[in-house]
């Protein structure tokens, strides 16, 4: 229990042995073990073979209890390993903190000894099958452990970015057989080479298994980036785009809390959409949850869905793709210009496909997209719809052919924007969606609250999720009788 000496852990019995028997719920046993700790870190051992015994995942185990770390412990010699296991399984001492004077010898049959290692191996498969990624596996080989135990616990307790500069660790167990293996196994002159030096890489099992869930081909594994470091004790602390809030800024969210007007149909949101009308000169301001629902929004709002396919950035962040792919549609990537961050028209044409319906453009990194007049004259010509992403870029002008100076987001058809706080115009998050044409601010209205309208006959349009039903037949009905009997 080494862990638990550090003031911020405490790490518990095996709740999962198989002494207690079988349990109708062993992870909510555990949790509830769990739950009554109150140190920032807690955590319980336990064996491969008892999540067997089970019938539990790792998957199951981890997202039940929110895991963060797995320590993984194991002994790179397999038959040193199964030598200590054979001794305590005849003497029954499997811990102890005295040193034993007298050497306990086993006999190996290699066979059974290879058969057990392959058993073990399929077992180690089988527990670590569907590691999340997320979860960090933080691998200590027993011999290091109690060779180098001060050090080996600042590693680990780093790794979980915990501070033990203070601590200094001392195992309590002792080898109870630290003679060489050639003198505790009676049959180690009938032993193969291949047997004495039989080991498992236990890291490369939990390793190819994560892999496996990152669902990578082989072939781009090693454009994977590295896990990142754990951070310090404090935390890290990113300035990026540093939220600039000014007096005004808190007397409006105090006016906001004090009033009570704090809805989505509240006074503030629509003052934030007559201003954006204001400041791009566009029909349609809709304010919303976030820039992803915002691309979502304009996506529906053009009727893009299954069947059609919509040009995006390659280099973006994957909120646009997904947008894309959760209305139904096929995302085409396109890479950027050379020396650009955003593609140019020529590569947008390149990509072009007869199901093309949409071209989105991030204005990367504030950095205004490349000749957007023509661009526009492309998607217009081609009857596709053009999305500005103004995240980065929003009330940043760009040139124009004529020498003119035009704010981005005032090309396209549409203007997505994020609002959280590293972006430039921001509010701690949320987001909106701007439409030229005036024909859309109904739809994207009733998109963004669920069918609900401000029509005055009733309040709430029956075609935006499911387009024709007896349902909602039904409860239009429904809810017309109900306004009329109140």
């Amino acid at each position: 229990m080494l862990l638990s000496t550090h003031f911020d852990v405490v790490c518990t019995e095996d709740f999962l042995s198989d002494e207690y028997g079988p349990r109708d719920d062993p992870v909510g046993d555990v949790n509830r073990e769990l739950s009554v700790l109150r140190q920032p870190v807690v955590g319980f051992k336990t064996f491969p073979e008892h999540l067997v015994y089970h019938q539990l995942s790792l998957v199951e185990l981890a997202r039940r209890l929110d895991v963060k770390w797995v320590i993984v412990l194991w002994r790179q010699s397999c038959l040193d390993m199964y030598v200590s296991l054979q001794i305590a399984l005849r003497t029954k001492v499997w811990y102890s903190t005295e040193p034993k004077s007298q050497a306990e010898m086993v006999e190996v049959d290699g066979e059974e000894f290879l058969q057990y290692i392959d058993k073990m191996e399929e077992r180690w498969k089988h527990v670590v099958k569907g590691w999340p990624p997320d979860i960090v596996p933080i691998f200590v080989k027993y011999d290091d452990l109690v060779q180098n135990t001060t050090s080996e616990m600042h590693r680990i307790l780093h790794c979980m970015s915990l501070d033990a500069s203070d601590c200094v660790f001392e195992a309590e167990c002792c080898r109870q057989n630290p003679t060489p293996l050639s003198q505790k196994v009676s049959t180690w002159n009938r032993l193969s080479d291949h047997e004495r030096s039989a080991s498992l890489d236990i890291p490369s099992i939990v390793n190819e298994a994560i892999g496996r869930e990152l669902d990578v081909q082989s072939e781009f594994v090693h454009l994977l980036p590295d896990r990142e470091p754990p951070p310090p004790p404090s935390g890290w602390r990113y300035k990026v785009c540093e939220p600039y809030i000014t007096s005004t800024s808190r007397e409006n969210v105090l006016d906001a809390v004090d009033s009570g007007s704090v809805s989505s149909a509240g006074r503030w949101p629509n003052e934030m959409s007559r201003k954006l009308r204001e400041i791009f000169d566009t029909a349609v301001a809709q304010p919303c949850s976030n820039g992803f629902a915002a691309i979502v929004l304009a996506l529906r709002a053009a009727c893009i869905g299954p069947g059609d396919d919509v040009i995006v950035p390659s280099f973006t962040m994957i909120a646009v793709p997904n947008a894309v792919r959760i209305v139904g549609a096929r995302p085409v990537p396109v890479d950027n210009a050379t020396r650009a961050y955003n593609p140019s028209i020529r590569e947008i044409e390149a990509a072009a496909t007869n199901k093309t319906k949409a071209v989105i453009v991030t204005h990367t990194y504030g950095v205004p997209t490349a000749d957007m007049e023509s661009i526009a004259v492309l998607c217009l010509q081609r009857r596709w719809f053009l999305v500005e992403d103004v995240s980065e870029s929003a009330c940043i002008l760009t040139t124009t052919a004529n020498g003119s100076r035009r704010l981005l987001g005032t090309f396209g058809d549409f203007a997505c924007a994020s609002m959280y706080a590293n972006k430039l115009l921001q509010a701690g998050d949320g987001g909106f969606v701007l439409a030229k044409d005036a024909a859309h601010r109904y739809r994207l209205g009733s998109l963004v609250n669920h069918g609900f309208t401000r029509r005055p006959s009733y309040t709430w349009n029956r075609h935006q999720t499911l387009k024709s039903a007896a349902w909602l037949q039904h409860w239009r009905v429904v809810a017309w009788t109900q306004m009329i009997l109140s």
